[in-house]
């Protein structure tokens, strides 16, 4: 068979630019954005592991994992809140956009002070780590909140190529930050952390500047939309730190119970299976606005329909990754790095299992239930801290990941129980491929490449 060149290059350029209006195209230029990060982001794990070795990993993953906590509990929803409240109200977008750069600035200072005035508390729990490496690290949640709520604002004012190109900025900025450190500054942790802020401030700026360009309102700049968007962003603020807290509270306990070179070799497990996750996750945010303006039965055959096309993806990227995991983490990070292929392995299930949830928890969301959320969210979390503490004194880092498989197995698991009570949908038509399922897939790719 030909294969057709141009017509697969065309194709790349509308996947890119986000020229579509369905899920399949917005979740197709956002995929296709983020095998770009995923690629700037796989050598840049790597550099890392070479410069810096299994220990010099652990402190990077540390030292990054606080400050976007951070971000995350200083959230009120707002990045949310960029997406929803803007494409509602298009020719206003300029006073949210202002009333949220306000209410982030104010939030994510007030957080980070707080940080600094409790650092002595706090720190006893992290005494293996560099404190001056956390002066530096934290301020860094400021301005990852602001990047947050305008690469969502972009996604809500529906201009795909700008939210995914923020994400692309920030791939490209790390992976120079790191050539950088490690060729030209000795590996120094100091001068990471100091370029790591300073790449997130650049790119910060470079969006004000598209921001100028692309967004209109009529209205003074100075009025200010808080009460509406804080009653919203209190209504989802639990579910929003939790989704993040359940997947982040293992590392958070490795960093306390062992040593930073384990959470070095722990990160690889974690970097290279979370990779296959960015599919539900692109499906997902273009999923939110479909499901939105959904009505009836409609929505909950949209939900089952992407479920099982992603979980056949998913399953297929899983299996591929199990039996490739470890030469790639041996040719590619060194030898000290082999110890991460058996939490590998469990993370790759807990990966199947979030996958899951991600798709069908949009419908919760979406449908305006964050309390369901929040607590499926909270009982996940809880499951995931008690066992943490509990294995990883027994098995080390496969604990850790042992602990998140059996925490996203609650929670996909509740998920499903929930969607198939609502949905009045058979288990068949919500969890088992049919043969069109794999028939679509296939003439996707097909078409591509004709």
């Amino acid at each position: 068979m030909k294969i057709n060149w141009q017509g697969i290059l065309s194709r790349v350029k509308t996947s890119l630019l986000g020229k579509g209006r369905t899920v399949v195209t917005d979740s197709l230029s956002i995929f296709s954005f983020d095998l770009l990060v995923f690629f700037f982001g796989f050598i840049n794990s790597i550099l890392l592991a070479r410069f810096f070795g299994p220990e010099g990993r652990g402190i990077i993953s540390i030292l990054t994992l606080i400050p976007i906590m951070l971000f995350t509990f200083s959230d009120l929803g707002l990045s949310l809140s960029a997406t929803i409240f803007p494409a509602r109200k298009p020719d206003q977008a300029r006073q949210y956009l202002f009333t949220l750069y306000l209410l982030s600035t104010l939030f994510s200072a007030l957080l980070v002070l707080t940080a600094f005035l409790s650092f002595e508390y706090w720190y006893r729990f992290y005494q293996s780590y560099p404190a001056q490496l956390f002066f530096l690290a934290l301020p860094a949640s400021s301005w990852l909140l602001l990047l947050a709520v305008s690469r969502f604002f972009f996604l809500g004012m529906k201009q795909i190529f700008f939210f995914n190109l923020i994400n692309l900025l920030q791939a490209t900025g790390n992976l120079f930050i790191t050539l950088v450190v490690g060729l030209f500054l000795k590996n120094s942790l100091s001068w990471y952390f100091i370029l790591f802020l300073s790449n997130l401030v650049l790119i910060q700026t470079l969006v004000l500047f598209f921001l100028r360009k692309s967004i209109s309102g009529t209205a003074k700049s100075h009025s200010l939309f808080l009460a509406e968007i804080l009653k919203y962003g209190i209504r989802i603020y639990p579910a929003s730190v939790l989704a993040v807290l359940r997947l982040r509270i293992d590392q958070l306990i490795l960093g306390y119970l062992l040593a930073p070179e384990l959470i070095g070799i722990y990160s690889i497990a974690v970097f290279l299976t979370e990779n296959i996750f960015r599919l539900p996750a692109a499906v997902q945010e273009a999923l939110f606005p479909q499901v939105s303006s959904a009505q009836g039965p409609d929505k909950y055959l949209l939900v089952a329909k992407t479920l099982k096309i992603t979980s056949i993806i998913i399953v297929a990227l899983a299996v591929i990754m199990i039996i490739i995991g470890y030469p790639l983490i041996w040719v590619l990070y060194g030898k000290a790095f082999l110890p991460a292929y058996p939490a590998l392995i469990i993370l790759v299930m807990g990966i199947i299992m979030d996958s899951i949830w991600k798709v069908v928890g949009i419908l919760f969301v979406a449908g305006g239930r964050p309390g369901l959320v929040s607590i499926l969210a909270f009982i996940s979390t809880a499951i995931n801290c008690l066992l943490s503490f509990s294995l990883i004194p027994l098995f080390g880092i496969s604990g850790a990941a042992l602990a998140r498989f059996l925490s996203s197995l609650a929670i996909s698991g509740a998920g499903l129980m929930f969607f198939h009570k609502e949905s009045n949908l058979s288990w068949k038509e919500i969890i088992i491929p049919g043969r069109e399922d794999y028939l679509l897939i296939k003439n996707k790719i097909w078409s591509w490449i004709k």
